[in-house]
């Protein structure tokens, strides 16, 4: 049941964020925060997936990777104009290597040690070789514009929150 379950749940990420990618560029598109808020949540929805894949069919995990590259497809334009959508790519972009580089090296033969999260308890990465996503150098280096791990801030709307000055998002 759990695995039907994850499975609905990113089936439903990858469906909002193709349905998103088709339409963030047309005149049937919806608020430009809708769509960035929908996509970086689907993307939360696609890394937790990424990161037990044994849960999903193959099939569902290379459709969950195609979603994934229009997600950051989206944000990236909407990070043109707005800051939100560049804070959100600062926190997934990391992320998403942090859980997919011992996934890729697996695949790619490296490692010795079995690893009961890979298929078969088959050998998975040496890990000790990976870097770790750094939460407190991630803190440090975000900027002072950077201002939380939310979709929309502050800066995406000065005016109606009586922030002085214009709108740099």
């Amino acid at each position: 049941m759990s695995s039907k379950c994850a499975t609905a749940c990113v089936m439903a990420a990858i469906d909002l964020t193709h349905l998103v990618n088709k339409t963030y560029r047309t005149n049937t598109a919806d608020a430009w925060w809708y769509n960035g808020f929908y996509v970086s949540t689907a993307a939360v929805v696609l890394l937790i997936s990424f990161s037990d894949s044994s849960m999903l069919d193959p099939g569902v995990m290379e459709q969950a990777r195609s979603a994934w590259r229009e997600a950051m497809t989206v944000l990236e334009y909407l990070a043109t104009f707005r800051r939100s959508a560049s804070n959100t790519l600062q926190f997934l972009q990391p992320a998403y290597r942090q859980v997919m580089v011992p996934i890729d090296l697996y695949q790619a033969g490296v490692g010795a040690d079995a690893n009961p999260n890979f298929p078969n308890n088959s050998p998975g990465p040496d890990t000790t070789q990976i870097p770790f996503f750094n939460w407190d150098d991630y803190l440090a280096n975000r900027g002072p514009e950077f201002d939380d791990l939310g979709f929309l801030s502050r800066l995406d709307f000065p005016d109606s929150l009586g922030v002085d000055g214009h709108d740099i998002g």
